[in-house]
């Protein structure tokens, strides 16, 4: 589920941040996001510096890049980026990005896109990062807190992530075309919920969502969390049922949860 996922939103986040882009222009720079930028940017310079012969040939490639990017072709570069992304080449993605926010880092588009890439890379704490920024610099845009919410995931910090995946949610940014991201992130709310050992919790957000889970990948999804949460919770034979489920959905996790738990 993980990068496809990731994928998905930073496309369709994209598209949407660039109409906001153009309607309300840049936020105003406040000291606290300067420092986190240029930490951030240093870290990253130093990185490159030191590492392996082929870092430092893709540092002076993004350097060169950089040149190029005037503020009147920022947008160009970071649709090559998507279009790196579109066709698997995350790390030709990830130049590009790093290339706009060496040109400009003010540029609000790019730090959310950035940090979900990192993710897709398996660089968890740099999307922290970069998912943070853009949160600070553009809280309207909720992709920050999706991305960030991803990678604190991928971190096993539960807490953390559940705390990015409820402040969406209660920003009520959804929409009708929204539908498929909903679900996605009250599923992930639901396991977190579940991950922290706040059953009875979990099992209100995924009976919740359940009705609009249709694939079977969201079936096996809901019902196999449903059923962990109900069993922890000592309700086996609701355990069952939705192991059960979770098994017609094409699950052999729930399988061996229902043969473990005795017929």
């Amino acid at each position: 589920m993980k990068k496809s996922v990731i994928v998905v939103f930073i496309v369709e986040a994209a598209l949407i941040s660039l109409f906001i882009y153009m309607c309300y222009g840049l936020i105003v720079k406040h000291n606290v996001i300067e420092r986190i930028k240029n930490s951030v940017s240093a870290a990253a310079s130093h990185k490159e510096k030191s590492g392996s012969s082929e870092a430092r040939k893709r540092y002076q490639e993004t350097l060169a890049i950089a040149k190029l990017i005037t503020p009147e072709r920022e947008d160009e570069f970071i649709e090559k980026a998507l279009s790196e992304i579109r066709a698997g080449r995350l790390k030709e993605a990830l130049k590009y990005y790093d290339a706009v926010v060496k040109a400009n880092p003010d540029n609000k588009r790019v730090w959310s896109n950035r940090a979900a890439v990192k993710t897709a890379l398996g660089d968890y704490t740099g999307a922290v990062k970069d998912a943070s920024v853009s949160i600070e610099i553009y809280p309207e845009r909720g992709a920050g807190y999706l991305n960030r919410m991803e990678a604190y995931y991928r971190l096993g910090e539960w807490q953390k992530a559940f705390d990015d995946a409820d402040t969406y949610i209660k920003a009520g940014k959804f929409d009708e075309k929204d539908g498929n991201r909903k679900v996605i992130i009250y599923l992930y709310k639901g396991e977190l919920l579940a991950r922290l050992g706040r059953c009875d919790e979990a099992i209100e957000t995924l009976l919740y969502i359940e009705p609009e889970c249709v694939s079977d990948t969201d079936k096996s999804y809901v019902y196999n969390w449903l059923g962990w949460s109900y069993e922890k919770s000592g309700n086996i034979g609701n355990a069952k049922e939705c192991y059960g489920k979770a098994m017609q959905a094409g699950s052999e996790y729930a399988q061996e949860r229902f043969l473990k738990m005795g017929r």
